[in-house]
């Protein structure tokens, strides 16, 4: 793991007191925290936390009640996903949303076409380095209507990262993958982090939230209830409470 952000080093990704509400249910509540450059930070919290609307605030699929969300030094609340995605966020979803028609080399190439950076070299090598990167090298040219479920959180995530994105949002990436597609996963994280990626991901598997994470960010009915590494986290009363109930705690 990198080391934890150094003290006065400005945060790439910043929510500050950020609040969404619907109708009558406060989905997410006056939520701060940071992610400093090259961290690996998990977004944690029982079903029904927040967590995923977070996500959709961050992203601009969602536009915050309040509160102020600064990507590199500037307020990205309530742009559009579209500008969001070209100044260099990028993300996954909880239900995986891929082109179903489009083959898995036309999905990821959309990626980049409409990402926030061309590639450096030729388009075509660009994708299918990507595209056998997250393990689909002889899937290219099928349609991803046609490949299994986790093929297509693989394509899902290889079009996220044809964007050049500084910062990716994984939902639930890691989701159903059996133990060996997990452990090939994880070490796909890790690798990112080498490549310059800052990640938030929201997790369920604490195994893995051990494994990558620098930090963890922990939510309950759409409020922050603990955050810092995760051992102390996932030890902390507040959050055993959340997941598993007062008799727990």
């Amino acid at each position: 793991m990198s080391a934890l952000p150094q003290a006065g080093r400005e945060p790439v990704l910043s929510l500050e007191a950020v609040s969404k509400a619907f109708g009558g249910l406060r989905a997410v509540d006056q939520l701060s925290f940071d992610v400093h450059s090259g961290e690996i930070v998990g977004l944690l919290g029982p079903n029904g936390s927040g967590k995923t609307t977070a996500m959709n605030l961050i992203s601009g699929a969602l536009v915050p009640d309040a509160g102020r969300i600064r990507f590199a030094g500037r307020d990205i609340a309530g742009l559009p996903p579209h500008r969001i995605a070209r100044a260099g966020i990028a993300r996954t979803f909880q239900l995986v949303r891929v082109f179903r028609t489009m083959s898995v080399r036309e999905n990821v190439r959309a990626g980049a076409t409409f990402g926030g950076r061309p590639p450096a070299g030729p388009m075509g090598a660009f994708v299918d380095g990507l595209i056998e990167r997250v393990g689909l090298a002889g899937q290219a040219d099928r349609l991803a209507g046609e490949i299994t479920y986790i093929d297509q959180k693989r394509v899902e995530l290889a079009r996220a990262l044809a964007a050049q994105p500084q910062v990716l949002l994984l939902d639930e990436w890691l989701a159903g993958l059996n133990p060996t597609e997990l452990g090939v996963a994880l070490e796909l994280i890790r690798s990112l982090r080498g490549g310059n990626v800052t990640i938030l991901m929201v997790e369920h598997v604490m195994d893995a939230i051990r494994s990558v994470c620098d930090r963890c960010v922990v939510m309950n009915a759409g409020a922050k209830i603990a955050e810092g590494p995760p051992a102390q986290v996932l030890a902390d009363p507040a959050v055993i409470t959340a997941y598993l109930g007062d008799d727990h705690a």
